[in-house]
């Protein structure tokens, strides 16, 4: 029986001046690689969406991300609950913070009415991944894309971050993220192409 790898995610597109703010890869930076990566992550499944998955006979890779393997005829159960997005989490605020707060340091904190979120679309693909650990595993890969607008004084806050010699946070054109290479010469991570969409 055929199985698939399915990692569903939340990408953030942060504008400033005209580009589109990423940041190192913080687990690939770690290994000596420089990759720069949308904001954004695994989504969550609320505990009492376990139930359903384990009937699927879902493999999970790490506590509650949707990030599992399945039996591939499993998949359009799966995407059917996906799409009711019931039980899960619909929104990039935690994985925001996480970045923003607990990993860069930009802000000591990110309150919810500090921050505007708007869905903008919702993207899905078949590709190998290339994530460490599970390298070359098929994967039907989900993106629910985000457009954030922080208020002004947070703004100012990431611009001043972004001016540090040490930041690992870069501002970026479409034609660089669909190039895959800043113009610092820093690669980009194909996984930033999902932002360039038109609302």
């Amino acid at each position: 029986m055929n199985k698939i790898r399915i990692s569903a995610a939340t990408l953030t597109r942060i504008e400033l001046d005209g580009k589109i703010l990423v940041a190192l890869n913080n687990k690939r930076f770690k290994a000596g690689i420089k990759i720069y990566t949308p904001f954004g992550g695994a989504l969550e499944f609320h505990e009492q969406a376990k139930p359903f998955l384990e009937s699927l006979h879902a493999v999970f890779e790490n506590g509650n991300d949707l990030r599992l393997t399945i039996a591939e005829d499993k998949l359009p159960v799966f995407e059917e609950w996906f799409n009711q997005k019931k039980d899960r989490e619909t929104s990039p605020y935690r994985e925001l913070q996480e970045e923003l707060v607990d990993e860069e340091k930009v802000f000591s904190a990110l309150p919810e009415n500090e921050i505007t979120l708007e869905y903008i679309a919702g993207k899905s693909e078949r590709a190998v991944s290339d994530r460490p650990g599970q390298a070359g595993a098929l994967t039907q890969r989900y993106f629910e894309v985000f457009k954030a607008k922080l208020c002004p004084a947070y703004e100012q806050t990431l611009k001043l971050a972004l001016a540090l010699p040490d930041t690992h946070l870069a501002l970026v054109t479409e034609q660089e993220i669909l190039a895959g290479k800043s113009a610092s010469g820093i690669e980009i991570g194909s996984n930033c192409i999902p932002l360039i969409c038109k609302e």
